[in-house]
C-alpha cells in the first residue's frame, strides 16, 4: 500500500491499491440529491476522481476551487467528480455558497464502497486520503496520485494532461467501425468482416505516403491523429533529405574541382617539359 501521512504522522490506508493499467473497479457513492451513483454511470466519458478528507477544510476547498476552474477549460467528454466523505448536504452547501457547478461532487460516506476498493480509506479517522485517479473511457485507470502528505494538495497538472491524452481515444476504434459497417453494407458475417477490414488496411498501408501509412495504426486503434505533426515530419525529413542532396553535391563539386587542378597542373608540367625540349632559338 501507499505511504502517507497526517500532519506528519504516519497513517493507515484501508483496501486494495490502485494502480495504472488496472481495470476500475466499480463502486456506489450518494450524490447530493441522495440518489445511488455508480461508476457505470459514467461509461463513455473520462473521469478525474479528485479525493479529499472533507470538503470544509482549506485545502480540499482549495483542490475543489481548482477543478471547477479547469473543467471549464476541458472537454464535454471529461467529467470531474469529487469524492470525500462528507455527508452530501454538507457538499450541496458547499456547492452553492461557492458557486461550484462545473464538478460533481460525491459521498462516500454510507458503507466506503469506494474508498475501500480504491485504497484511499483513512483507518485512523475515517476519512479519505487526499489523491487523484483519472480512468479512460472504457474504465482503465490511466493515472493515480496518493498525495504523502494530506494535508498537501495534489499534483494537478499531471492528471489534467493525463484526462487530455484519454480524450484523444475514441471507444470505438477505427477497425472495430469498419468491420461493422461491412457486416451492415455488404452483409458479410463477422470473421469475413474481420478479413475485408484488414486487407483494406494493408492495401491502404501500401498505397499511402510513408508519412501517412506510419499514422494508420493509430487510427485503426482508434487515437485521434494529428495531421499537423505530419505534415511537420514530411517538412522535416524534405529538409534532412535537402542537406544530403547539399552535402552530395558539394562532394561532387569538391571531387571535379580536385580533377580539374590535377588536369591543369599536368598540362602546366607537359607545357614546361615541351618548352625545356624546344628551347627557343
Amino acid at each position: 500500500m501507499a505511504k502517507i501521512t497526517f500532519k506528519g504522522n504516519p497513517v493507515t490506508l484501508v483496501g486494495n491499491e490502485i494502480k495504472a493499467g488496472d481495470k476500475a473497479p466499480d463502486f456506489t457513492v450518494t450524490a447530493n440529491d441522495m440518489s445511488q451513483k455508480k461508476l457505470s454511470d459514467y461509461n463513455g466519458k473520462v473521469k478525474i476522481l479528485s479525493l479529499f478528507p472533507s470538503i470544509d477544510t482549506e485545502v480540499c476547498a482549495m483542490q475543489t476551487r481548482h477543478f471547477n476552474q479547469e473543467a471549464s477549460k476541458l472537454s464535454e467528454d471529461i467529467i470531474v467528480l469529487c469524492i470525500s466523505n462528507d455527508l452530501p448536504f454538507a457538499q450541496k452547501r458547499f456547492c452553492a455558497a461557492e458557486g461550484i457547478d462545473r464538478v460533481e461532487t460525491l459521498s462516500d460516506y454510507n458503507g466506503n464502497d469506494f474508498s475501500t476498493k480504491y485504497g484511499f480509506l483513512i483507518k485512523e479517522l475515517g476519512l479519505l486520503a487526499r489523491g487523484i485517479v483519472v480512468i479512460d473511457k472504457n474504465n482503465s485507470v490511466e493515472y493515480v496520485e496518493y498525495v504523502h502528505e494530506v494535508t498537501n494538495e495534489p499534483a494537478y497538472e499531471p492528471a489534467i494532461d493525463a484526462a487530455k491524452r484519454c480524450s484523444l481515444i475514441n471507444t470505438e476504434n477505427t477497425m472495430d467501425e469498419l468491420v461493422k459497417k461491412l457486416q451492415e453494407d455488404a452483409g458479410l458475417t463477422a470473421e469475413q468482416a474481420v478479413v475485408a477490414a484488414q486487407s483494406m488496411k494493408a492495401y491502404l498501408k501500401n498505397k499511402m505516403p510513408e508519412a501517412l501509412a506510419n499514422k494508420l495504426d493509430d487510427m485503426f486503434n482508434g487515437k485521434k491523429v494529428e495531421y499537423g505533426d505530419i505534415l511537420r515530419d514530411k517538412a522535416n525529413d524534405l529538409a534532412d533529405n535537402g542537406k544530403s542532396a547539399l552535402n552530395e553535391m558539394a562532394d561532387f563539386v569538391d571531387n571535379i574541382a580536385g580533377k580539374a587542378s590535377n588536369k591543369t597542373a599536368e598540362l602546366l608540367n607537359k607545357f614546361a617539359d615541351f618548352i625545356s625540349n624546344n628551347p627557343k632559338k
